[in-house]
């Protein structure tokens, strides 16, 4: 079942994201809008691979750009809404929204700064470095 329309431009499924945001599931139900348990549609063109990130939804031709898992049976992990089939996201557009979702996922910043040398950006909460540091 198609439920595209229920995302207003992007998500993480936290359960899949867990290694790359050190997931707090807290921060699932403060930000539902950017954290589902499943992604809006099953039903896609091409089927779901690692290797590529542009879809098109059979039930309501929602074209997207996902982010699959390297398993065996490839399924989202990151989901961006696009406006249309021509419409392709540079790297520090996919980098920009990862960054917002890290930062929410952490639950923001600490007080301290990045345990980087020379890095005088703060850390995120509960780990020791910033958002540049750690994607």
């Amino acid at each position: 079942m198609c439920e595209c329309r229920k995302i207003k431009s992007f998500f993480a499924c936290p359960d899949d994201f867990n290694n790359l945001f050190s997931f707090n599931f807290d921060v699932v139900e403060n930000f539902p809008k950017y954290f589902r348990e499943d992604a809006p549609t099953d039903e896609v063109i091409p089927k779901f691979d690692y290797s590529i990130t542009y879809y098109r939804c059979l039930e309501c031709q929602q074209w997207w750009y996902f982010e699959c898992s390297p398993t065996e049976s490839p399924y989202p992990m990151l989901g961006i809404k696009l406006k249309a089939q021509e419409h392709s996201l540079s790297k520090a557009e996919v980098k920009a929204i990862k960054q917002f979702l890290i930062i929410l996922a952490h639950e923001g910043f600490s007080a301290e700064e990045c345990v980087h040398y020379g890095c005088s950006n703060l850390a995120l909460k509960n780990i020791k470095i910033c958002v540049s540091h750690f994607l």
